[in-house]
């Protein structure tokens, strides 16, 4: 799926080839036995302003460092459980965060904790135990 924001080419990888499970949503078995991500429903869009910064898997958890609107934000502990083995760059991509938006980000006024979605991911390096990768979140809202 491709969607272009104020010139930000977004795009939503749904072929995913490894298995990751639980990472925030209901997720949807492909008939070659992978995952996939929940496509976005009728009712909901990707919205900026996008959040720019790595994220750091280690199996049980994510930890995101960025910026929005300019200003740095931070996320730490997010449930995402995943076998790092199977995780590859093409996996994150599409895979919502929920509860993830920081405080200030999606209005200047919100407390945070909105619908996220890893949109694109870059950089991508797996360490053994732990993937780091410079990614792009969207916002995940109701129309």
């Amino acid at each position: 799926m491709r969607v272009t924001m104020k010139g930000i080419r977004v795009m939503a990888i749904l072929g995913v080839t490894a298995v990751v499970a639980g990472l925030g949503g209901v997720q949807h078995a492909r008939a070659d036995g992978g995952i996939e991500p929940p496509p976005l429903s009728a009712n909901e869009r990707l919205s900026g302003p996008a959040v720019i910064g790595t994220i750091t898997l280690d199996g049980a958890e994510a930890d995101f460092t960025g910026n929005c609107r300019g200003q740095s934000v931070s996320v730490i502990n997010l449930p995402f459980p995943v076998t790092i083995a199977n995780v590859t760059q093409q996996a994150m991509e599409g895979f919502r965060l929920n509860n993830a938006g920081p405080a200030g980000c999606f209005k200047a006024t919100s407390t945070g904790g909105e619908n996220m979605l890893i949109n694109t991911v870059t950089k991508f390096t797996k360490t053994g135990s732990a993937v780091i990768a410079d990614v792009v979140l969207m916002f995940v809202v109701t129309q």
